[in-house]
């Protein structure tokens, strides 16, 4: 009875109360960064602390309740025996992912290009590297957005959903929109655009049987957005904030 309340108090606070909590601090937030009061690094800092932190508690609540490392979407096994779904699920994701790095080389190319991504970018222009320590920055919450927002979004919250008795859709598309929200700090474009990939990495996670698949692409993902993210915003000049000393 304690570990429910326990779990359901860091459920909370994970998937409702932080994320409440950026849609209401980001703005000044954003505003310390582009002025430079602010560095990138400690943005990015905040955000690694949070999800690391979150996926140590969550993983240990769902370990000592009995449930294993398989059943949390982390096991050895991967769901391509033969031709099934699986192999389909990883096409197309390889798919996403060419299509990603074409326009990351576009981005370098032309000034064109530039100008879009810069005004598709928006609220979350407070994100994006503009430095080379940025990019390393950067690098690293790519990875650990890979590792642990599907930990979080695709493993942990999919199955206590689907534990409450609601169907593998259900749990399925609630857990997409709690992702989208989880991003609504980044305006209602940026929380759209989360919700629809958080359903591009759902169904690869059902369609394998597995996260693993959906955690390297989500990390690739996220680098190769942050790359062509950066050549833009040193091309275009219009991203970029004073260093913070």
């Amino acid at each position: 009875m304690i570990l429910s309340i326990l779990e359901i108090v860091v459920l909370l606070a994970v998937f409702v109360g932080y994320p409440l909590y950026s849609w209401r601090t980001y703005p000044a937030e954003r505003t310390a960064v582009m002025a430079g009061r602010k560095s990138r690094l400690a943005v990015y800092g905040e955000i690694m602390l949070f999800e690391w932190g979150s996926v140590a508690v969550l993983v240990a609540l769902w370990l000592v309740s009995g449930k294993t490392w398989s059943h949390l979407g982390l096991g050895p096994e991967l769901g391509l025996a033969g031709d099934g779904p699986g192999w389909t699920a990883l096409g197309l994701s390889s798919a996403l992912l060419a299509l990603l790095c074409v326009q990351t080389v576009m981005v370098l190319g032309s000034g064109e290009a530039q100008q879009q991504f810069r005004d598709q970018i928006g609220k979350a222009d407070a994100l994006v590297p503009t430095s080379l320590r940025d990019l390393a920055g950067f690098t690293a919450v790519s990875v650990t957005a890979g590792v642990c927002e599907e930990i979080l979004f695709r493993g942990y919250l999919f199955q206590w959903l689907q534990g409450l008795g609601i169907g593998m859709l259900g749990a399925a598309a609630i857990s997409s929109v709690v992702f989208g929200l989880a991003h609504a700090y980044q305006g209602s474009l940026g929380a759209i655009r989360a919700g629809i990939t958080g359903a591009v990495f759902m169904a690869l996670t059902i369609l394998t049987g597995s996260l693993w698949a959906a955690i390297v692409l989500h990390a690739l993902a996220d680098l190769s957005s942050g790359f062509a993210a950066y050549f833009a915003s040193r091309k275009g000049g219009e991203l970029g904030a004073p260093e913070v000393a």
